[in-house]
């Protein structure tokens, strides 16, 4: 599994490095009998997640970070 997630972050960049908009959808949706079927997935394989590409209409900005300077999320504890 874990290389498949290295593969799908991959696909995302790269479909970002072209101009196209893209969005790892995993959870319910990938374990869903009904996904299964669509594809024609035998129940014995699993689904590391489903990747919609295509052209966005709109790339809003990233909202502002909170903590800017990581201080809540990093301590350095030194050598």
């Amino acid at each position: 599994m874990k290389a498949s997630c290295a593969a799908i972050q991959n696909i995302l960049l790269q479909a970002t490095v072209n101009g196209l908009g893209t969005v790892w959808v995993d959870g319910n949706i990938t374990h869903s009998k009904t996904v299964k079927e669509i594809i024609g997935l035998s129940d014995d394989r699993l689904i590391a997640g489903i990747i919609p590409i295509g052209y966005p209409d709109s790339n809003p900005p990233a909202p502002p970070r909170q903590d800017p300077e990581l201080n809540e999320k990093v301590k350095w504890l030194g050598f």
